[in-house]
């Protein structure tokens, strides 16, 4: 059954522990994804429109694995086992954001496992980005993320504007000219030539608990980032404060871009 569901600014959706069945995509408004409570929340998405959450209580019958909460008003339309059955068999094509949703998931999950669970953490960073860690430590929020061009190429593809990212993580890889290509799934599409400097699925941004990260999806060439070359089998990077420079590719790479944190 497909269902039509209004929340209100600050409603719990479900939580973490919770009974699954459903799966959501979100018509109007930005929903929060987050794990544990009070001091030990960790927020691991925004989403906005068009974005789908809770699509493995389509999978198994697992307890809900996280949070999710309205962050404003928001129109969900929710549909269970037997619509996602249906549409299966009627109209296979309309089920392609779900399938796009759980690949992206499994990604995140072998990320996790190939890094112990474990995300960078000071100790683990270089000397300047544990004084990086400590500052945001002290509870200097992020009011504000950017991502603008540098490259010709980088610039083209934002009409030379700066693109203000309001949700995460925000995925950017090469576009495919395959409409029913269900392992892709960006939010940014970048066009390449072979030999291709961008993979389908390339890199995102994160912002978990209050740090921004890029991360590299498995990409083939890895990204750059502040000039160090980051990969599928590397942690994720944490961005510096203000300007940070992120190379899709190798060094060389036509598609350069900044990210800049605003605290």
């Amino acid at each position: 059954m497909e269902i039509e569901l209004v929340c209100k600014k600050g409603e719990i959706i479900f939580k973490e522990g919770d009974i699954s069945g459903n799966a959501y995509i979100i018509k109007t408004g930005q929903v929060e994804i987050s794990k544990g409570e009070g001091k030990q929340k960790v927020v691991l998405a925004v989403l906005k429109e068009g974005d789908i959450f809770g699509e493995m209580g389509l999978i198994e019958d697992k307890p809900r694995s996280a949070t999710a909460t309205a962050l404003d008003d928001v129109r969900l339309k929710a549909i269970n086992h037997e619509k996602f059955n249906e549409l299966f068999l009627k109209d296979p094509a309309s089920l392609i954001p779900f399938f796009k949703a759980v690949f992206e998931r499994l990604r995140t999950m072998n990320e996790m496992l190939h890094h112990g669970n474990q995300a960078v953490t000071a100790r683990t960073l270089p000397q300047k980005e544990q004084a990086l860690s400590e500052d945001i430590s002290e509870g200097k929020s992020v009011n504000r993320i950017t991502l603008s061009g540098v490259s010709e190429l980088a610039k083209d593809v934002l009409d030379n504007k700066m693109l203000t990212i309001n949700k995460f993580p925000f995925k950017i890889g090469r576009r495919s000219y395959h409409t029913s290509d269900v392992l892709s799934s960006n939010d940014l599409y970048l066009d390449d030539d072979q030999p291709f400097n961008v993979s389908r699925n390339h890199f995102s941004i994160n912002l978990v608990s209050n740090n921004v990260y890029v991360t590299d999806r498995g990409s083939t060439l890895g990204t750059v980032v502040n000039g160090v070359r980051i990969s599928g089998d590397t942690p994720p990077m944490l961005l510096n404060k203000q300007k940070n420079e992120v190379i899709v590719g190798g060094m060389q790479s036509p598609f350069k871009f900044e990210v800049d944190v605003y605290r």
